[in-house]
């Protein structure tokens, strides 16, 4: 993989990590938020879970981004026939 792919991989990584921790930070405010309050309801927790789950996602991508050794291997030439026969033929 040629190296300005891999450092564009890598900013894109630690984008998406910024990302996520903004996104986690985030979702532990929203719960101390609801904790704290003197009437519990659910429904507010709602957007942290989904902030949660959402941060949990870009945490994964943000680890593909950065390593590289899980991307799929690029394309092989094509085979060309061998001259060797095992019968002696020609």
């Amino acid at each position: 993989m040629p190296l300005a792919r891999r450092a564009r991989q890598r900013k894109i990584g630690i984008i998406l990590t910024v990302a996520g921790v903004l996104a986690g930070w985030a979702a532990a405010r929203i719960v101390f938020e609801v904790l704290r309050s003197p009437r519990f309801d659910l429904d507010e927790l709602m957007p942290a879970i989904f902030l949660v789950f959402f941060a949990v996602m870009l945490f994964k991508a943000a680890g593909s981004a950065r390593n590289p050794r899980k991307t799929p291997l690029e394309k092989l030439p094509p085979l060309k026939p061998s001259s060797y026969r095992k019968d002696g033929g020609a």
